[in-house]
């Protein structure tokens, strides 16, 4: 990689019916059960676009670019970016978490602040039709 230039890290968020999953899935088990190896696919898969506007809402995409753009130090500083109570951002950055989309890391502080972190600098959305 040329000095300064940055990699830039991209997450895939894609739509994938229960069928898919399931061939998918028999695909793997198949590879396994005959010694073949299994490249498992990075990326966050949802079965229909209601449950990724669901889980992925115009408020928690503003709060990932926040995080992105403006690394703050803490959630209450993340709010107070974002224009929003402290405690709906708390909500809505555990439900990035448990998607995977946001790490939560403890700092050493006396109050020990938690300071939201990605590690990507975009989203890809990949909806077959």
């Amino acid at each position: 990689m040329e000095e300064g230039k940055m990699r830039v890290r991209k997450l895939c968020i894609g739509i994938k019916s229960m069928d898919e999953v399931m061939s998918d899935f028999a695909s793997a088990a198949k590879a396994l059960e005959h010694g073949g190896r299994v490249v498992p696919k990075e990326g966050l898969y949802f079965t229909d676009l209601r449950a990724f506007r669901r889980a992925i809402t115009d408020q928690r995409l503003a709060v990932l670019r926040a995080i992105r753009t403006s690394a703050p130090e803490s959630v209450y500083e993340l709010a107070k970016i974002v224009n929003r109570d402290v405690r709906n951002v708390s909500v809505d950055l555990a439900i990035l978490e448990e998607l995977g989309l946001v790490e939560l890391k403890k700092t050493r502080t006396p109050r020990g602040r938690v300071k939201p972190t990605v590690s990507y600098d975009s989203i890809n959305l990949d909806i077959a039709v």
